[in-house]
């Protein structure tokens, strides 16, 4: 009766893989959210004390992916989510191959873990760790502390970050994943970034400052609510710019998307039915109709752009030398005019004292 059979033993080397596993433990098998075929053979080494359903296990896990070392308490009730609590550490294991998702990569990481089911409807945790070092896209962070709860794709907590590159000393908040579109409301301190060594820009740029987030959204067309930088800095190529604060705000004004952005230097809203990452390739296409000779069209279907703007400026000079060196000038303009891709239709209105 195997469901009820006491074990308790010490390997020096037991393998196997997750079919096999999945044979003895059917529900390993309903785990969709991590890719547990990816381990492929599974040797481990330690101790087993317990039954098939109720365990604890002490000992290092050698996988495909990586290695795992942990000491866990493992309950799997029949028809109900697995409960767990322990301690667990990773070195170098390829975690963005068992979650799917090729933005990530190698983690090394210490923690520990106290809850229960691991599908998103089921998840109820707890955990405290720290990452020593994690890899996203083409760049590896260093120390990282993260404490808080996860429940029903609701998470909650703490973290911070002390990489040589990117130093957040408090982040708290909550993640909503429960929704269409994640949903953030959190506050963070930045007290050192630098964007080219991270990776994310091909010119030196660093940043500090206070932010305070609360909206929806993936990137900055599905964006709506509010995101504040106050108490800032920002240093081009070692050269201090004019930014002290940055607001930037989206709602739904009679059904039309209006967006805007409002700093030190600048003011600018847009109003209507756009897509900002898709801006460039709609004028592209405008200007085609025109210039085919020297204007390419995009080689995919642009959404259609329907949307008015007013852009008003300051002493914006420097700002639009980081777009072209060449440009200089557009202190105290005003920039205003609609966009109808539709119907080839663009009108433009500029107030700019001087440039060159």
């Amino acid at each position: 009766d195997i469901n009820n059979t006491f074990i308790d033993f010490k390997s020096d080397n037991l393998e196997t893989n997750f079919d096999e596993v999945a044979s003895i433990i059917p529900s390993l098998k309903n785990i969709k959210e991590v890719n547990l075929s990816r381990l492929g053979n599974i040797r481990y080494q330690g101790n087993f004390t317990g039954f098939l359903s109720d365990f604890v296990g002490f000992g290092t896990i050698n996988t495909s992916l990586g290695t795992v070392t942990g000491d866990i308490n493992l309950k799997l009730p029949e028809s109900k989510p697995p409960v767990y609590s322990g301690k667990i550490s990773t070195e170098g294991f390829r975690l963005g191959d068992f979650l799917n998702d090729n933005r990530i990569g190698a983690i090394t990481f210490t923690g520990k873990v106290n809850g229960s089911g691991v599908t998103a409807q089921t998840l109820k945790a707890s955990f405290d760790g720290n990452i020593k070092s994690v890899q996203y896209q083409d760049y590896v962070y260093q120390n990282l502390m993260v404490r808080g709860n996860i429940e029903k794709k609701l998470f909650s907590g703490f973290a911070s970050i002390d990489d040589p590159n990117l130093k957040i000393d408090q982040l708290s908040g909550t993640i909503n994943f429960n929704n269409a579109e994640p949903e953030f409301n959190f506050d963070a301190l930045l007290s050192r970034s630098d964007f080219k060594k991270l990776k994310l820009t091909n010119e030196t740029f660093e940043l500090t400052g206070h932010f305070n987030l609360n909206f929806t959204g993936s990137n900055i067309d599905n964006f709506l609510g509010t995101a504040r930088i106050s108490n800032a800095t920002l240093r081009h190529e070692n050269l201090p710019l004019s930014f002290d604060s940055l607001m930037i705000t989206s709602n739904i004004q009679d059904g039309q998307k209006f967006l805007s952005l409002q700093s030190n230097e600048l003011d600018a809203h847009i109003k209507g039915k756009y897509q900002i990452m898709e801006l460039p390739d709609a004028f592209k296409i405008f200007l085609s109709r025109y210039y085919p000779a020297y204007i390419k069209r995009p080689g995919y279907i642009v959404k259609d752009q329907d949307f008015s703007f007013e852009i008003k400026t300051k002493e914006a000079d420097q700002y639009f030398q980081l777009i072209d060196k060449r440009l200089k000038g557009f202190d105290n303009s005003i920039i205003t005019g609609n966009l109808k891709l539709k119907d080839n239709d663009l009108n433009v209105r500029a107030e700019v004292p001087s440039f060159s």
